[in-house]
């Protein structure tokens, strides 16, 4: 009668192993990502981080020795994931986010 009563009324009423399992789910934190932006790949990051320091294509390319035509792929990628329109949106974002310091 009382769980009834407590439906009634819009309670829930657990028995002690599900109660047990909810507590622990919510008493326990959960770890946050280690990465300010962690829907990029690490290559996309590393990226990120030269055009947050005003790096050009051609000085990252060079930097991460990887070529023009990759470095292009990559912040295409980048501004896709950030859903930002240009690099300097990315900018702001990457620097809010504790990149290109």
């Amino acid at each position: 009668m009382r769980a009834i009563h407590a439906a009634a009324a819009g309670e829930a009423i657990f028995g002690p192993g599900v109660a047990h399992r909810i507590i622990e789910h919510f008493t326990h934190t959960t770890e946050l990502p280690t990465s300010p932006v962690p829907t990029l790949t690490a290559r996309e990051r590393d990226v990120l981080d030269l055009i947050a320091t005003g790096r050009g294509n051609a000085a990252i390319a060079h930097d991460l020795m990887i070529s023009l035509k990759t470095v292009s792929n990559h912040v295409s990628n980048v501004l896709t994931e950030l859903q930002v329109p240009d690099r300097s949106a990315a900018i702001v974002k990457a620097r809010n986010a504790g990149l290109g310091q």
